[in-house]
């Protein structure tokens, strides 16, 4: 049974369909139209195919130009003379900073992710000098005549019992580490001496926050109350035998080299403050070498401490 309302609507569908008809006139003129919208879609489509041709035709018509090119041999430029190859000169630096040598890890506690204690302390110092003693000799000589170096002592030499753990963890009390930062230390610059080849050794010696006597860091007397100084100290008349040897041991919290024209910063680095921002380090030690730089210009920073 249908209702009433679907049969008028058949009825309406009707009706138009033969009031199209109806009029022969209209109709054509829809037809028209159709074909018409018809014949520009597809003038469209041909027209962006022509385009795309040609794209691919230029890109082809560049290939071979660079293809015959290749086989031209008279187009092959000549130098007018040899290179001339010139030996510059180099300083070669070595920074070595946050050693903590009597400080102990391990496995255990981490999950076995690190092991650190005096021994392995000792022979990653032994790695690093005898590496970079290599690479000087290879790589740097083979480009420039090295005949000076500078080595940066950057502080945090031991990590003393500035945390109450390390009390308990550390393998040496800090007077016990100091006198194996002193022999440590001692062999590794008579090595670079002995192997480097250098003319002049340049140590500069910076002191860090771990290896402070007091309880916090005293920025105006940090480096007095620092055990690095006093190994620093040591140092240098340990090895007073060695006449091509300088020494800059820092009463304050910044050294300053000139190395080749240009100017080199170097300090420990615990006064940038970092609290783990989503930005990075980078951050504040920008700002902090832009102040820096408003009181001494360097072209170069060297830090440590974070590691």
């Amino acid at each position: 049974m249908h209702s009433p309302i679907k049969a008028k609507h058949k009825a309406g569908s009707k009706a138009a369909a033969a009031a199209k008809f109806a009029d022969p006139v209209a109709a054509t003129r829809l037809d028209h139209d159709r074909i018409i919208r018809q014949h520009a879609a597809t003038i469209t489509r041909l027209k962006q195919d022509v385009a795309h041709l040609l794209l691919e035709n230029d890109a082809l018509n560049t290939d071979k130009s660079i293809l015959l090119g290749l086989h031209d041999r008279n187009n092959v430029a000549a130098w007018e003379s040899p290179p001339r190859i010139t030996r510059g000169e180099a300083v070669a630096v070595l920074l070595l900073s946050d050693l903590h040598l009597e400080e102990v890890v391990k496995p255990e506690t981490v999950n076995g992710l690190n092991e650190f204690n005096p021994r392995i302390a000792e022979k990653r110092l032994k790695t690093v000098v005898d590496r970079w003693l290599k690479i000087v000799a290879g790589q740097y000589r083979a480009l420039s005549t090295v005949d000076e170096c500078v080595v940066w002592l950057g502080g945090d030499l031991i990590s003393g019992y500035i945390h109450d753990e390390l009390v308990e963890s550390n393998a040496m009390s800090p007077i016990e580490a100091c006198v194996f930062a002193e022999r440590l230390l001692e062999v590794a610059l008579r090595t670079i001496v002995e192997h480097g080849k250098f003319k002049r050794l340049t140590v500069i010696c910076s002191d860090g926050n771990h290896d402070r006597t007091t309880h916090k860091v005293r920025a105006a007397t940090r480096s007095k109350n620092a055990y690095s100084t006093l190994v620093y100290g040591h140092l240098r008349g340990r090895l007073s035998d060695i006449k091509n040897i300088a020494w800059d041991i820092a009463t304050g919290q910044f050294s300053y080299l000139d190395i080749l024209g240009r100017k080199f910063r170097f300090v420990h680095g615990d006064g940038v403050k970092y609290a783990g921002g989503v930005g990075g380090f980078a951050i504040p030690l920008n700002k902090a070498v832009e102040k820096w730089d408003k009181s001494i210009k360097a072209d170069f920073t060297c830090l440590g401490h974070l590691h």
